[in-house]
Parts: structure tokens; C-alpha cells; sequence
């Protein structure tokens, strides 16, 4: 074969490999608020599992469902989603095998995210609301780095806060590292799933930090709890490890284990805690529990001076 041949194959290789290469990463998908394509839905319409949405710094009035696996990126971190209308879902996904968002701000009262039957990913994110931030049920969820804002609101002798960062009725696994909760009504409300862990997260000046009902496998490791009223309720059925997580100025309890004993509170005793809880090495600067009493609880933390 001639050098001249052997170069011309050599070059038709090489762009069928790269074409190849390129089909299977999936193309770039570009939203620009000055383009064609300039709402996610419309990318999303013409997108193709696997592919990539590239998302232009900007403000998007957004209203769009996604039942395709894909990866939507925020340039910059100068991306704003807003609902077009607070009284429905900004994001419905449904389906989505293998969904990823990253370095996105999500903002706006209502609920921004409803997720069915999918498996999802945050990385990279904020969220803004007086309402919900996510509403999942069945799939898995992992989210990380991400910050959780709701609305600090005045009532009569003071103040509380609103919004909800994670609602689940329903999942396989979740995993949530990383992650700032600030100032919610209800930090992370969970229920009915089958593997949790929370690791790193900071939850803070929040009226609940975390309640978990029904979760069979719950890990709670390296967290900080800080200045929420009740920083973690445990309900239903289910085991529990905490595990080198602090506790600091709860206002009214670090932990509760929701018990048929304690009637104090009609928000614990809806479900009582029906499971086990083990761990080591946590650390509370009030000790302040429920039951106050409990033996099963104090092993858990460190012994005060």
C-alpha cells in the first residue's frame, strides 16, 4: 500500500473514531438567554440520553419536565432557574435513569423540584425557597456541596422560618454530604427509605434540623447541628448509626427519639421510634434529649466534664 493510501485510511480511522467516541459521550447541548435555544425546556426537547446541556450564565423563567438521562451544567455560577408559576412544580423529572445538575442556582417560592421514579444528582448547587426545594419518591438521590436557603419570617413575639430543603415519601438510597441547610422550616424530612447517609453537612438555625420515619439503614456521621430547635428526630422504624456528629445550642432538644413515653411534643409522638440507634464520639454542649433520661441515648456522646 502507497503512503498516500495508507495516510488517506489513516485519516478516515481517525474521524470515524472520534465520531464514534463522541456518540458515546453523548454532544453539547448550548442554552443561551440570546439564542435559539434559550429555555431548558427547549434543550431538553432536543436532547439525547447521554448528552450534555451547557447552560450560559443568566436568568431563566424556567417550566419544563425531563424524562431522558442527561447532564445539565451551570456556567460560572452565574445560572438562575426561576418558576414561571410558584403553584406548580418548576422541574418535573420523571424516568430520568441517570439525571445530573451542577453549579445551578434554583430560586423561588413553590415547590422546585418534583422527582418520580428517577435517579438524580446535585453537585454544585443553591436553592432559595420559602416552599419545598425537592419533592423525590422512589429512585436514588445524591446530593453534595450544594446550600439550602429558606425564608426567616416574622410572627407574633419573634420569628420562624419556612421552606423545606429535601421532602422524600419514597427512595432506594440517598446520600448527602457536604451540604449546607440553613434557616428551614424542616431541613431534610424523610420517610420510607431504604439506605440513607449523612455526612459533613452543616444544619443550621433551622426550627427542625432533620426527622427521619421508616428509614431502614441511617447513617449520621461528621455532621454539625447548630442552633436549630430540635436538631434530630428519629420516628418509626429503622437502625441508626451516629457517629462524630456535635450538637450545639439546640433551643429545645439534640435529639429525639420520638418515644410512646414522651407526650411533651405531639410532632414526635405521631410515630414513635421503633428501631435501634448505636454510635460513638458525638458531642452535645447542652445534653439536652428526649426522653432527657434515656440510657440508650447518652451512651451515644461523650461524657461532659
Amino acid at each position: 500500500m502507497s503512503l498516500r493510501k495508507s495516510l488517506m485510511l489513516f485519516t478516515v480511522l481517525l474521524v470515524l473514531s472520534t465520531l464514534l467516541i463522541a456518540d458515546e459521550m453523548g454532544r453539547t447541548i448550548t442554552v443561551n438567554p440570546e439564542g435559539d435555544i434559550n429555555s431548558l425546556q427547549k434543550a431538553i426537547d432536543i436532547a439525547q440520553n447521554g448528552d450534555i446541556i451547557k447552560v450560559m450564565p443568566g436568568v431563566y423563567n424556567t417550566k419544563a419536565v425531563i424524562n431522558k438521562s442527561l447532564e445539565i451544567v451551570g456556567e460560572k455560577g452565574k445560572v438562575y432557574f426561576e418558576p414561571v408559576d410558584s403553584e406548580i412544580p418548576m422541574i418535573v423529572v420523571i424516568g430520568s435513569d441517570e439525571l445530573k445538575f451542577e453549579g445551578i442556582k434554583f430560586r423561588g417560592d413553590g415547590r422546585l423540584f418534583q422527582i418520580i421514579m428517577s435517579n438524580v444528582s446535585f453537585r454544585n448547587c443553591k436553592f432559595e425557597t420559602s416552599g419545598t426545594a425537592i419533592l423525590f419518591s422512589g429512585g436514588s438521590l445524591s446530593i453534595s456541596t450544594s446550600v439550602f436557603n429558606g425564608v426567616r419570617e416574622k410572627i407574633q413575639g419573634g420569628f420562624t422560618y419556612r421552606g423545606t430543603a429535601m421532602l422524600v415519601s419514597a427512595a432506594n438510597n440517598i446520600e448527602f454530604t457536604n451540604n449546607l441547610v440553613k434557616h428551614m422550616g424542616t431541613g431534610l424530612l424523610v420517610s420510607n427509605v431504604d439506605t440513607l447517609y449523612s455526612q459533613n453537612n452543616k444544619f443550621s438555625e433551622n426550627v427542625i434540623g432533620a426527622k427521619f420515619i421508616d428509614v431502614s439503614e441511617l447513617d449520621l456521621s461528621k455532621n454539625i447541628f447548630y442552633r436549630n430547635h430540635v436538631a434530630v428526630i428519629l420516628s418509626g422504624k429503622g437502625n441508626c448509626s451516629l457517629e462524630s456528629n456535635i450538637f450545639s445550642k439546640s433551643t429545645k432538644w439534640d435529639l429525639s427519639l420520638s418515644t410512646e413515653e414522651c407526650k411533651l411534643c405531639s410532632k414526635c409522638v405521631e410515630k414513635p421510634f421503633d428501631g435501634s440507634v448505636y454510635g460513638k464520639e458525638n458531642i452535645s454542649d447542652n445534653h439536652i434529649f428526649c426522653p432527657q433520661d434515656s440510657v440508650e441515648i447518652l451512651k451515644l456522646f461523650v461524657r461532659k466534664d
